[in-house]
């Protein structure tokens, strides 16, 4: 399952470091599974952006609070929305990002989703990190 539309997949380990990784991984391993989507569910900040359009274009912004679950749901959120910003909660680093209020703002999100497993929602460590990150 791949977005209609062209998009490019950044991940982002500072606010001004990122690697490119495809959108589906044809090659993963198939004992591992969560590297199919956007490499799997790490790294701080994961961005998804149409690359029809240019950036300056680029209007509708969401931000996807995630665990490795949540990754199947990408592209669909890529078909209504211009960028998708994956957040894991599990894997980010707010001494490198900085606060993730922070970057919401600057990123221009007009939407946030949760999309999680059962579990991890349940668990109270998913929850209690993004409120730390905030």
């Amino acid at each position: 399952l791949t977005p209609l539309r062209p998009v490019r997949v950044r991940r982002y380990t500072t606010p001004q470091k990122y690697e490119e990784v495809p959108f589906i991984e044809e090659n993963a391993n198939p004992r591992d599974r969560y590297t199919v989507y956007l490499g799997g569910a790490n790294g701080n900040w994961t961005v998804v952006e149409r690359t029809d359009i240019p950036e300056e274009q680029i209007q509708k912004t969401c931000l996807v609070i995630s665990d490795s679950y949540g990754l199947c749901t990408m592209p669909f959120f890529a078909q209504v929305y211009d960028r998708v910003i994956l957040y894991d909660s599990r894997y980010y680093e707010k001494y490198a990002m900085g606060a993730v209020s922070d970057l919401i703002e600057s990123w221009g999100v007009q939407d946030i989703y949760l999309v999680a497993g059962e579990g991890n929602v349940y668990e109270k460590h998913f929850l209690a990190a993004c409120s730390h990150q905030y």
